[in-house]
């Protein structure tokens, strides 16, 4: 099984979203496919689906404004994937 991130930025707005595709990430995943084995996604960014307060101050994540905002980062995934 193979795991993808489709960026480690720390984006949380929406409209800031930027995808870039990798060909890298296209051929790995590809691979991963071709030989029987499944892909899985480790979210849109590497930022935790939290609100402020929710995740320690100290993990360094940014905060989402609105669960409406983290639905988007995996809506854009799905679309992505």
């Amino acid at each position: 099984m193979g795991l993808f991130i489709a960026t480690y930025d720390d984006i949380v707005i929406p409209e800031d979203f930027l995808y870039q595709e990798d060909s890298t990430e296209q051929y790995f995943g590809n691979s991963l496919l071709q030989n029987g084995y499944e892909m899985g996604a480790h979210g849109y960014n590497h930022q935790s689906l939290a609100r402020a307060g929710e995740v320690p101050e100290d993990l360094g994540y940014n905060a989402w404004a609105s669960e409406e905002d983290m639905a988007a980062s995996l809506t854009e995934l799905r679309d992505i994937a």
